[in-house]
């Protein structure tokens, strides 16, 4: 395996693949994965690893471009305009695909109708985390505190409309619990650790250290069932909270018009490497991370419900983009 830098993209290219006809999906040409946000970032570092993997399997040169900017915006502008060979496609979150066409006016894309589903590829839930000085143990301790304290409790997230604030403000419309969000352009978890946050809804790769550290103390994990790595965390349900489930995710999206037969095969292959790579889900394990799978029909009830759930919350609860 050889990695190529290139122009700000790294390509992960096959070691002796074969050359055959250009009809033979993917070895007309290397495949460029974009990335919408920069390298290093969390989605930058996870499709690389699958990168990598494809280029073994296909046969082929699959390279990461980083397009950065305007909250992902940019890179997926790029992945509509390209030709709609199977050549280019969208590693793309929940900000991407489900959110953004609901905070900003005026985007040059329609989201639903310019990408095609191929593959779910992670989801990684958000938990709900206090400082260790909140006299709270439980989530229905925490309900309490907050609607019978005479100032409304606040919490922090890296951002309107991130996924860190939609899940407190989804927490707060199935509970009926006051608070006042409170905005961080480097993240919220100084300020919950000193006790000058009440809570915040948080990563489990990025809470989970401070937990064991006891510098945190998680009250609930925002999924329909225990999480494999914090099996000792009760879920929203089984604390009493109904219909709550709230994290990232990401997926593989092609531009409208990529012929199925080329969709369906990208989409085998992201499969087998998610089901069939034990260092992978390791990986992804270790960081709180599942890995997606499933067919681009899947994805496509996936995401329409993700849509309907974030679009009805953004609309009630007046959420803007600043």
């Amino acid at each position: 395996m050889t990695a190529m830098v290139c122009a700000g993209a790294l390509a992960y290219a096959a070691p002796g693949a074969a050359k055959t006809s250009d009809v033979d999906y993917p070895l007309k040409k290397p495949v460029r994965i974009i990335v919408p946000f920069g390298a290093g970032s969390t989605p930058d570092v996870l499709t690389r690893e699958v990168a990598i993997r494809l280029a073994q399997q296909l046969g082929q040169t699959f390279v990461v471009e980083n397009r950065p900017g305007a909250s992902g915006i940019n890179g997926t502008q790029e992945a509509v305009r390209a030709e709609p060979d199977g050549y280019t496609i969208l590693a793309g979150t929940i900000g991407v695909l489900a959110v953004n066409q609901f905070l900003y006016e005026n985007l040059k894309y329609d989201i639903e109708k310019d990408l095609v589903p191929v593959a779910l590829f992670t989801r990684n839930p958000n938990v709900l985390i206090v400082p260790t000085s909140l006299p709270v143990n439980t989530v229905e301790e925490l309900i309490v505190l907050g609607k019978q304290r005479k100032d409304a409790l606040t919490y922090g997230s890296s951002g309107p409309g991130t996924s860190l604030h939609l899940a407190a403000e989804l927490f707060k419309a199935r509970t009926g619990m006051p608070a006042l969000h409170v905005p961080y352009s480097q993240g919220p978890l100084n300020d919950l650790i000193a006790g000058r946050l009440d809570f915040v809804f948080y990563h489990i790769s990025g809470a989970l250290p401070l937990a064991k550290a006891g510098k945190v103390r998680i009250l609930a994990v925002g999924t329909d069932e225990r999480w494999p790595a914090l099996q000792d965390y009760p879920t929203f349900k089984e604390a009493g909270v109904g219909d709550f489930e709230a994290g990232g995710w990401m997926a593989f999206m092609a531009p409208k018009g990529v012929p199925d037969h080329v969709i369906n095969k990208l989409s085998a292959a992201i499969n087998t490497i998610l089901s069939q790579s034990p260092e992978l889900r390791k990986r992804f394990e270790e960081q709180g991370i599942e890995a997606g799978g499933g067919t681009p029909t899947d994805l496509q009830s996936f995401l329409d419900a993700e849509r309907k759930k974030w679009s009805e919350l953004i609309r009630s609860a007046g959420i803007q983009s600043n």
